[in-house]
């Protein structure tokens, strides 16, 4: 996972940049890490609006308990739900500039929590490069970095550790569909 995100962050190349079109639905698949914990999202993002600034954007993704996977060696995952409100800084020189923040929904595992949903918070702040500008089907490579404000413990594991709580980094890409 850590070379895909290597690769990722290489991939872009200031050459080929494209203005993104902020007119239409986007479909975001990425890889990443809250915390200690590795995961994949996917997430959908509506047109912007409110002078191009403005978009709701909801993510689904599930991660693996890394301090679980350690004291057991058996892979724990649990799942999170993200809506929340992307703010379009700047798109200049064929860059996207912007900020999310909402709020996290988390569904732990109940190998070690017998908790229900909790809810929580995020922010962070985002750069998107499109990579393939003169196709019909505009591709953005993205990345993100950011902080998960979550009171979730691992209660059933010894010492409870925190998760999804902390760091956020992601990246990934992010398909513009035609209007």
């Amino acid at each position: 996972m850590r070379y895909l995100a290597i690769l990722l962050f290489i991939l872009p190349y200031p050459g080929c940049y494209g203005q993104s079109d902020l007119h239409a639905w986007s479909i975001g698949v990425s890889g990443g890490h809250f915390d200690n914990d590795v995961g994949i999202m996917l997430s959908a993002t509506a047109p912007f609006g409110f002078h191009q600034k403005l978009a709701p954007r909801i993510s689904v993704s599930g991660r693996r308990l890394e301090d679980y996977f350690t004291n057991t060696g058996v892979s724990a995952y649990y799942f999170s739900i993200q809506p929340g409100i992307v703010y379009m800084f700047t798109q200049k020189d064929n860059v996207d500039v912007y900020g999310e923040a909402g709020i996290n929904f988390i569904f732990p595992n109940k190998a070690f929590s017998n908790r229900g949903c909790v809810v929580g918070y995020y922010s962070l702040a985002g750069l998107g490069f499109s990579i393939l500008p003169e196709t019909r089907l505009n591709v953005d490579y993205f990345f993100e970095i950011g902080f998960a404000f979550n009171v979730v413990k691992a209660e059933k594991l010894e010492g409870q550790p925190h998760y999804c709580n902390g760091p956020i980094a992601n990246t990934g890409l992010r398909f513009r569909l035609p209007d």
